[in-house]
């Protein structure tokens, strides 16, 4: 989920941490005028970075998302307007491939993953962040897509990690898709539901006169998982090969997606939190 640009920024980290301790220990602790420490140092240098690369990979595996979004935040002012979208994706696999659905956007249509705009449940969540009902862009008047402040996004992330302002399942989307015979929905919707993972992205608009006048447009996605059951998996498989707008793709075709005719952030769904 780390862009070229936040791993370029997360090695220099790693970079000057090491540098900071080889220096601290070269000055403070090691006696570099003994020849047996000299040796000693020149061996466990290497090594060091090694263990401080390591303790970073964990630190961002584990909390991939504050990192994330500790990085968009360093790009803003704090009080420069973000448009927020919070969706809830879902993942239906048959037969180890990813049912995908295809939508059309300014004439270009691509296969993206089935969900949408998550709804906020509550009407205290305009109240807490102050959002005004005309910050609000989505179609439904209840859909979270919104302008906020940068310096409110930090305690946004702390309440939807706590799912206390928003739907806690991708069900509702699943059932507005359009395409689906009522057979279908029906595998669909009384399938086993189990949270996944949660991803964001961030990217910078070349036209933020289309987007409300921003130029930092944020997206926070909770993935669902849909366990279908494999009695159900011939019956979507046949289902799909006869409707162009649905598809079965592989892991290797999504993360290929130029290639494929799929969305680029369609890679949400892959839980894709290395850094590799």
């Amino acid at each position: 989920m780390f862009e070229k640009e936040d791993k370029n920024k997360i090695k220099t980290i790693s970079t000057i941490i090491y540098i900071a301790v080889v220096s601290l220990l070269a000055i403070f602790v090691v006696d570099l005028t003994n020849n047996t420490n000299v040796v000693v140092f020149s061996i466990l240098v290497p090594l060091l970075y090694v263990i401080i690369e390591n303790i970073m990979n964990i630190i961002l595996y584990k909390y991939p998302i504050r990192i994330k979004l500790i990085m968009f935040l360093s790009k803003l002012h704090h009080n420069e307007r973000v448009r927020v979208s919070i969706s809830n994706l879902a993942i239906i696999k048959v037969k180890n491939r990813y049912l995908l659905i295809e939508k059309t956007k300014n004439g270009n249509s691509k296969y993206i993953p089935i969900g949408g705009v998550a709804h906020y449940t509550n009407d205290d969540f305009k109240n807490l962040f102050y959002i005004e009902e005309d910050d609000f862009q989505g179609r439904d008047l209840k859909d979270l897509r919104f302008f906020m402040k940068q310096k409110k996004l930090s305690k946004l992330l702390k309440y939807l990690e706590q799912m206390k302002f928003h739907e806690s399942g991708v069900m509702r989307e699943v059932a507005e898709e359009i395409g689906f015979t009522p057979e279908i929905l029906n595998i669909l919707i009384n399938s086993e539901q189990s949270y996944h993972h949660t991803s964001i992205s961030y990217e910078k608009t070349e036209h933020p006169d289309e987007v409300g006048n921003v130029k930092h447009l944020l997206f926070y996605y909770r993935i669902f998982e849909l366990h279908i059951n494999v009695i159900h998996e011939q019956t979507i498989e046949d289902y799909v090969r006869n409707h162009t707008k649905l598809y079965l793709a592989t892991r290797d075709q999504i993360e290929n997606f130029r290639e494929n005719n799929i969305q680029e952030y369609t890679n949400v769904i892959l839980d894709r939190r290395r850094i590799d």
